[in-house]
């Protein structure tokens, strides 16, 4: 979306602007989903991984991800 280098305010009102869900390890995303109305995250609490890795720990849990978000669930903590 070419926000990498904006500040996470920034990031968090487009993400709800366009109805996205920001997938983060930065814990600063976990307390703006709490005092920005409408902001969904999904907070990866693991260390690093490569891009497969994470794709791997996540895809057997995405059906969960997605129905948490979908019940109104703004913060969803993903740990090993």
């Amino acid at each position: 979306m070419g926000l990498a280098a904006e500040d996470d305010r920034v990031i968090v009102e487009e993400a709800i602007r366009t109805g996205s869900v920001i997938v983060t390890k930065d814990a600063d995303f976990k307390h703006l989903s709490v005092s920005m109305a409408g902001c969904k995250v999904v907070w990866i609490r693991f260390g690093n991984a490569t891009g497969a890795e994470l794709l791997q720990c996540l895809a057997p849990i995405f059906a969960e991800i997605e129905e948490a978000l979908g019940s109104g669930q703004f913060l969803v903590e993903v740990s090993r």
